[in-house]
């Protein structure tokens, strides 16, 4: 993720007031933990991260 993208949604500082619950296959999910793993972040904040990246890129 850019710095910029990061700027416009704030820091992993600033408080989260909102929830998601979202059901999604297994295969999925495990791959989502697996990729953060490797980042070694937990993986809410890898799909965090992944919402942040998309709502950006759709701003260009």
């Amino acid at each position: 993720m850019t710095f910029p993208a990061r700027r416009r949604f704030g820091s992993n500082f600033e408080k989260k007031g909102a929830r998601v619950n979202m059901r999604t296959p297994e295969p999925l999910l495990k791959a989502v933990k697996s990729r953060a793993k490797e980042r070694g972040i937990p993986y809410q904040r890898f799909i965090r991260e992944a919402l942040e990246q998309a709502v950006a890129a759709s701003r260009r």
